[in-house]
């Protein structure tokens, strides 16, 4: 298992300095390390690598990094530290009524996520605190130990803003009088503005819609992850919905993130070229569905998330259910290194994601 001071080490450049040569290297042995380290300590996850042909040796690449499907964690609880240590129980939302999965953190692999999203989301808006306007109700974020995926985002962002408001009352409806007030108070001012795809889509942009309303958030940025269903179940575009940012509430800094609970802290945000970007915390390997060999560049797949924060539970990498495809490594315009991807979707076969990007309150 990598020493402290190793995994310090990741936080001591910017979040996108670290090229392909690096991730081939370096990454791929801490990913390793944590291969090795979970077979050592989850019985389970030690079972399923001793049924595959998986190897761990210095010859072994990036795509050859051993995965599991990340439904698993629906179904097992698989933990690589003791009871007493865990002090965070993550669950998905499940919001189709299915399973969802947990994923327990002890406090090294909590402080590593929170230590991660703090320098992703400086890296997008800068290292100073920011006021923060949720697109969301404020009962949707409990205390506790035990915390759903929608809330476990919602909570991570928050603490690095400078002050709070919630757009939206307990009815989910936009509140006029909170929205006016936070944007009196940060006139002249930047500021971030977070929430779920969905919830954004139809509970606050549909809503002026309809209501012929307008807000200027011109000074804002917009931060938005989780699934794309609109009201009737059709995907939301990412030109409709930046279209109807612009259009609604002046908000031009718009940007996409993808991440799942059972990787929280290594998110992958959109840049200003539209392209989702891997941080020095992770990495996508895109497979085809036919054999999951690793696709080329600019073939759809599978996508597989690869981090290198989880050491109290093997989610590591993980083989998701979402469509995607690699467009590059180290050439994006925006001067972002690693590799740059988009998702496409949930694969075909897939049930719909619960992942809490909606709410079923009128």
């Amino acid at each position: 298992m990598q020493e402290p001071h190793e995994r310090d080490a990741l936080f001591r450049q910017p979040p996108y300095s670290r090229g392909g040569g690096w991730r081939r290297t370096v990454f791929r042995d801490l990913l390793l390390d944590l291969t090795r380290h979970h077979a050592a300590r989850c019985p389970g996850y030690a079972r399923m690598l001793d049924g595959t042909a998986a190897r761990t040796s210095p010859q072994t690449g990036l795509a050859d990094v051993p995965f599991v499907p990340a439904g698993l964690f629906k179904r097992l609880d698989l933990v690589s530290v003791e009871p007493r240590e865990i002090v965070r129980t993550l669950y998905s939302s499940g919001t189709s009524g299915g399973a969802r999965a947990r994923i327990h953190l002890d406090r090294a692999t909590a402080l590593l996520q929170m230590r991660a999203l703090g320098a992703i989301v400086s890296d997008l808006v800068g290292r100073d605190r920011l006021p923060l306007l949720v697109v969301d109700a404020a009962d949707e974020v409990p205390a506790g130990g035990e915390v759903a995926g929608r809330a476990v985002a919602l909570q991570g962002f928050r603490l690095f803003a400078s002050e709070v408001a919630f757009a939206l009352g307990p009815d989910m409806r936009p509140d006029p009088e909170a929205i006016e007030s936070f944007l009196r108070r940060v006139a002249g001012r930047r500021f971030l503005v977070f929430g779920f795809t969905g919830i954004v889509w139809r509970r606050l942009l549909g809503w002026m819609e309809a209501n012929d309303r307008t807000w200027d958030m011109g000074g804002g940025i917009l931060v938005h992850g989780g699934g794309r269903k609109s009201g009737d179940g059709d995907p939301v575009t990412d030109e409709a919905f930046r279209a109807l940012a612009a259009a609604r509430a002046n908000l031009t800094r718009v940007h996409n993130y993808y991440g799942m609970v059972e990787q929280a802290g290594s998110i992958f945000v959109q840049c200003e070229r539209g392209m989702l970007h891997c941080s020095s915390f992770s990495d996508v390997v895109v497979r085809r569905p036919c054999d999951l060999a690793e696709a080329p560049v600019g073939e759809p797949g599978i996508v597989q998330v690869l981090s290198v924060l989880p050491q109290s539970y093997p989610g590591h990498s993980l083989l998701t259910e979402d469509e995607g495809v690699v467009h590059g490594e180290d050439d994006c315009g925006c001067g972002r290194r690693g590799k740059r991807f988009s998702v496409l979707g949930r694969l075909a076969a897939a049930a719909p994601k619960g992942c809490g990007n909606d709410d079923a309150r009128a």
